[in-house]
C-alpha cells in the first residue's frame, strides 16, 4: 500500500481557505478511499462532510457566547 504525502502546497491552500483541520483526518480518508475504490466526488463529499460535522458544535458555542454577550449589554 502506498503512503499518501500531503504536500506543503496542499497544506497552505487548505489553511488559506480555513480548512486546515481537514489535515487531521485526510490521511485516514485517503486510505479509506483507496481501500474502497471510492470515486473522487465521494471522497470530496466525505472530507467536506467531516468538516461540516466538526464545525457544527463550534457554531453553536459561538451563538451561545454571542447571546450571552448581548444579554449582558
Amino acid at each position: 500500500m502506498t503512503q499518501d504525502v500531503i504536500t506543503t502546497d496542499l497544506k497552505q491552500v487548505l489553511k488559506r481557505l480555513k480548512l486546515g483541520p481537514i489535515l487531521d483526518t485526510l490521511p485516514d480518508r485517503l486510505a479509506l478511499a483507496r481501500q474502497q475504490k471510492m470515486p473522487h466526488q465521494d471522497l470530496l463529499l466525505l472530507i467536506l462532510s467531516d468538516e461540516v460535522t466538526r464545525r457544527s458544535p463550534l457554531r453553536a458555542r459561538r451563538a451561545v457566547s454571542r447571546d450571552i454577550c448581548n444579554v449582558s449589554t
